[in-house]
């Protein structure tokens, strides 16, 4: 996939619900708030009132009834984290490593860090297994994407309300320094 494609994929919260449908999220939508926060070669969002996703990636690692936190980073040149805490004590976090190989391909390296009240064999499992599904989910629907700029004379993207970090992801990518800046919009996940 194009190198800012894949990357904006992997911190796009709303994507989840449709690709990720049952893993990640289930139908019920909700109404949240995503503080952005850019700086020179850093973009951050935390998501402020999101709950604890109800998929079953978190029905099986996540602690219940503890308070939940999501935070993605996009950082230049190509760094993704992603940090999932469950109040206090426990979380996950997956970083990922993103490199262009081509117009059209990028690899990327992921490394996952956690400490979760269940056994770290039972989570290494299931993040493999898991992780494996969303990965391929994910490439699918890059490729799909990617067909359809070359079938298409290239990049021509619709911006909806809910797209809050592409035009930054770009920006930032593209070694254009983003201003100190703060922004709060509303999203549907």
């Amino acid at each position: 996939a194009h190198f800012h494609s894949a990357i904006e994929n992997f911190v796009d919260v709303t994507h989840t619900r449709f690709l990720h449908e049952g893993l990640a999220r289930v139908d019920n939508m909700k109404e949240i708030t995503a503080k952005v926060t850019t700086g020179s070669n850093r973009i951050l969002v935390e998501y402020l009132n999101e709950p604890q996703p109800e998929g079953l990636i978190f029905k099986i690692i996540a602690p219940k009834g503890s308070k939940f936190r999501h935070v993605d980073s996009v950082v230049a040149p190509g760094v993704v984290e992603s940090r999932y805490e469950f109040g206090q004590k426990y979380f996950f976090q997956v970083n990922d490593i993103f490199t262009p190989v081509s117009e059209n391909e990028s690899y990327c390296y992921s490394v996952t860090i956690f400490n979760l009240p269940i056994p770290h064999v039972v989570f290494s499992f299931f993040a493999r297994l898991f992780g494996n599904k969303l990965i391929r989910q994910d490439i699918e629907i890059l490729k799909n994407q990617n067909e359809n700029i070359t079938n298409r004379d290239g990049e021509k993207f619709f911006s909806g309300p809910g797209d809050i970090l592409t035009v930054k992801i770009y920006s930032l990518l593209s070694r254009k320094n983003l201003p100190n800046d703060e922004k709060k919009s509303n999203l549907l996940v």
